[in-house]
């Protein structure tokens, strides 16, 4: 599958830190910039530059393993959920959440007019919108998730990274797993400042302010 002029998109499953991933969804932007994200924790799953997708094996014979290649050199992302509650700063970050589990609802994704798709689901009350691009200038990709928090909801978590060393680097960036990756022109609004806890790999998070309220998280994925 090739990608031109618009976004192309594609319901599939992918490899993903050696386990098949079921509930994922390929994007690839213009500019040769592609990420495989996942719809049973929405995150972002993994992100490579040249081609898009070999997706023969999704139709040869039976399409029994319904895999999309990458066409890339890939770098893998989180495979924890991007948004958790965590009654304290330091409990263990859950890897996954069932896909049948009532915590998410009104799960969605809108098709924009360039192509791309954007993300929407609620997780305990929390409404989120998930935004990716490509950033202008062929560094990364950008991720803008907005959440809107109702009354007396707290204790609400974003993970940005996960992978050690983290290091903030004096401009205020993040270098993640010894500088393989960079967690860059990190914007925040209704948060608290992110900090680098260290439970088993870092982790970078961002805690939310209690709701009422929204907040925006915005920030860029260099590679």
């Amino acid at each position: 599958i090739t990608v031109d002029s618009s976004a192309v998109v594609q319901r599939g499953f992918i490899m993903h830190q050696g386990v098949k991933r079921t509930h994922a969804i390929m994007v690839g932007l213009p500019g040769g910039i592609s990420y495989a994200y996942s719809l049973a924790n929405y995150n972002i799953l993994s992100t490579w530059r040249g081609g898009f997708i070999d997706a023969a094996d999704m139709w040869r014979e039976r399409g029994e393993q319904q895999l999309a290649q990458p066409l890339g050199g890939l770098t893998e992302l989180l495979k924890f959920p991007s948004l958790e509650t965590l009654a304290q700063a330091s409990d263990a970050w859950r890897d996954s959440i069932p896909v049948d589990s009532s915590v998410y609802a009104n799960r969605a994704y809108r098709i924009t007019t360039d192509g791309s798709p954007v993300f929407y689901y609620t997780y305990k009350k929390a409404a989120v919108t998930d935004s990716i691009y490509h950033d202008p200038t062929g560094e990364g990709l950008i991720r803008r998730m907005t959440i809107t928090l109702p009354e007396g909801a707290e204790h609400y978590y974003v993970m940005l990274a996960r992978g050690g060393p983290i290091r903030r680097l004096p401009g205020g960036d993040y270098a993640v797993h010894d500088a393989s990756l960079y967690i860059a022109h990190l914007k925040t609004e209704g948060t608290d400042a992110p900090v680098i806890r260290r439970k088993g790999s870092d982790e970078l998070l961002s805690a939310l302010k209690a709701g009422p309220g929204k907040a925006v998280i915005q920030y860029e994925i260099i590679w």
